[in-house]
């Protein structure tokens, strides 16, 4: 009798593992690609893990869309930093639909003002902001000011 409670327990236990049904689960938290010096490749694991992970997640939740924030470091002129951000956005998004995201569902955008950090190598990133497009824009999902594009 033991053992066939075990079972019946392992069984319900494999039950609950099952995932929670799309409007239950939260978006997954905010995801990094980042990038080389003066650089705009999508290149390396861990961008390819996040944008795999994301592209996975957009796939199973066709109401979710994303918002790509590209970023620079401080070391080019305001346009030059802007060019590239931007350049990194658009990165990560052909990344995306190469992943098979419908463009429809991806915004990017480029901080108004860019924030300065105390390594070179973390500015030089895009932020990806999984956001459900009917309870708010994009740009009401950031505490900053974001320049969004819609292409």
């Amino acid at each position: 009798m033991a053992a066939a409670a075990g079972i019946a327990l392992s069984v319900a236990a494999s039950a609950c593992a099952c995932p929670p049904p799309d409007h239950l689960r939260p978006p997954p938290d905010e995801r990094f690609v980042f990038f080389a010096a003066n650089g705009a490749d999508v290149a390396g694991v861990d961008g390819f893990f996040s944008l795999g992970y994301v592209a996975a997640y957009l796939d199973a939740s066709p109401r979710l869309h994303i918002l790509i924030v590209g970023h620079a470091d401080g070391r080019g002129t305001v346009e030059v930093n802007r060019a590239l951000s931007f350049r990194r956005a658009n990165a990560v998004r052909a990344a995306l639909v190469g992943h098979g995201v419908a463009v429809e569902r991806i915004d990017i955008g480029v901080p108004v003002e860019e924030a300065r950090s105390l390594a070179d190598s973390v500015s030089r990133r895009a932020d990806l902001h999984v956001y459900d497009a009917a309870v708010a824009p994009s740009e009401r999902r950031l505490p900053k000011g974001v320049e969004v594009r819609r292409e």
